[in-house]
């Protein structure tokens, strides 16, 4: 299985510690507030600080976007690693999903909020495109690895991650679910669409 390894920034980094920062922004107060002088108040720094790392508050926001994905890409990377069977890679697949969910609830309303921009900002396209490719790299490697060829893969690929979506925008947007049995019941229909015959 050959797909890309998305790497964290340090948590401990300036320009982390900024992103951060934004995204609690974007989450309580909206696009509209993340901005230098926002910024420099809650770090307690001043704009140029910020301005060092940043160009534009556009160049925040696309950085708190990019981490939202880099954090989850990442969970997912850790629980595939850890996996020996196909199966198991298929469920640590669903479950670094929901683990980086679960880690921080404020990661769904940040990705609405990333949902609701992306018809209006072609670079958030392009950002949405690069790490649902890579996300879809990888879990059609695991299924190739099952011994399903390129095209099926792809497209079972698809569909799990397709499922997976429905099942955090399904939590994130009403009451009726555990978000414990909403992960089994995802790892049960992806694993479903993972073994079906050909």
């Amino acid at each position: 299985m050959k797909a890309a390894i998305i790497q964290r920034p340090e948590a401990s980094s300036t320009r982390h510690r900024i992103v951060e920062a934004a995204a609690r922004i974007l989450v309580d107060q909206g696009p509209n507030f993340v901005n230098f002088n926002t910024l420099a108040q809650e770090l307690k720094t001043n704009r140029a600080h910020i301005r060092y790392y940043f160009e534009s508050s556009t160049s925040i926001i696309l950085a708190c976007f990019e981490n939202l994905f880099v954090q989850g890409q990442s969970t997912t990377i850790q629980q595939i690693a850890t996996a020996k069977s196909i199966s198991a890679q298929v469920r640590g697949y669903v479950r670094g999903a929901f683990d980086w969910q679960n880690a921080d609830p404020q990661r769904m309303t940040l990705m609405l909020l990333f949902f609701f921009k992306l018809r209006l900002h072609p670079e958030l396209k392009t950002l949405h495109s690069k790490y649902r490719k890579a996300g879809l790299d990888r879990i059609a490697g695991i299924l190739r690895a099952s011994g399903l060829n390129e095209r099926e893969s792809k497209i079972r690929g698809q569909l799990i991650q397709n499922i997976i979506t429905g099942a955090l925008l399904s939590y994130a947007t009403t009451e009726n679910h555990s978000l414990a049995e909403l992960r089994r019941q995802t790892e049960i229909e992806c694993l479903r669409v993972a073994k079906r015959p050909v």
